[in-house]
């Protein structure tokens, strides 16, 4: 198989991965050299607060993981078999990957009006939640969007069994309980997407390279 092929049939899954170690990386960088910070009780946005002085990190983030996570989009949606079911599972990603972005942008602490009776910290948490929603929406409704891809079997199976978790994990962060492992509950909650979005890429990653098989046998 050609190179050339070769970076075809997996440039969007390199892309996903890159997202993942990108945020992984950057972000635990950002955690040692942060003032004042306790990664156990205060959420990743804490690492973006004015008085860090490593505050644009966590904008780098944002850009670098929103830009690189987009290669789930066409993924997604060749993975899907219905034009409903593309629409969606695509609408999120992009949904998803626009508000991690505007996440890292707005910062929380700060609290100057921006839009309306809207400040930086409240814009900033809308989009955090619309953010945090959208991914669980995408896997909450894999088993019935990706109903009929056998590719998908073990990541429908780990989001019927974590979903109900991830839904009292999700509870007790957005209700403010136990303030003091706040930032814990959060992590727990990015780990286990990341691993759901992990296994979907691989299962994706199965179906979109028979598009390729001919092609690249060809070129063997």
């Amino acid at each position: 198989m050609s190179k050339v092929i070769l970076m075809k049939k997996y440039i969007f899954s390199i892309s996903v991965y890159s997202a993942i170690f990108s945020f992984l990386a950057i972000t635990t960088l950002a955690t040692i050299l942060a003032i004042d910070y306790d990664f156990v009780s205060e959420t990743i946005s804490g690492l973006g607060k004015s008085n860090q002085k490593y505050s644009w990190l966590l904008v780098l983030t944002g850009i670098t993981y929103s830009t690189l996570i987009q290669g789930l989009t066409p993924l997604l949606y060749f993975s899907s078999k219905s034009i409903g079911a593309k629409i969606t599972n695509t609408s999120l990603v992009v949904i998803y990957g626009i508000t991690s972005l505007l996440t890292s942008i707005f910062k929380i602490g700060n609290y100057n009006y921006i839009i309306g009776s809207f400040s930086e910290d409240r814009v900033h948490e809308i989009l955090a939640r619309v953010s945090f929603y959208s991914i669980w929406i995408l896997i909450a409704l894999s088993p019935i969007t990706l109903k009929g891809n056998n590719q998908f079997t073990l990541p429908k199976t780990f989001s019927l069994i974590l979903t109900p978790l991830v839904f009292t994990t999700g509870i007790i962060f957005e209700f403010n309980l136990h303030l003091e492992y706040r930032g814990l509950y959060q992590r727990f909650l990015f780990i286990i997407v990341m691993i759901w979005i992990i296994l979907a890429t691989k299962a994706c990653q199965k179906q979109f390279s028979k598009r390729f098989k001919s092609k690249g046998d060809s070129n063997e």
